[in-house]
């Protein structure tokens, strides 16, 4: 999944994620990672700062 990412995306997702409380960890990777699946099936891309954005 997120092997079509770039570095500097994959880091942003990680910082997002290393900031949440241990029990919520699990149930977000799960949700974002179906995002960001969809997200770049249908074109867009995650920017520095770890949102989702379309890609130009």
């Amino acid at each position: 999944m997120l092997q079509g990412l770039k570095n500097r995306q994959v880091k942003a997702w990680y910082a997002h994620v290393e900031q949440l409380p241990v029990q919520e960890t699990c149930e977000t990777i799960l949700i974002v990672s179906r995002q960001l699946m969809t997200a770049c099936a249908h074109g867009y891309d995650i920017n520095p700062v770890g949102t989702i954005q379309r890609k130009v």
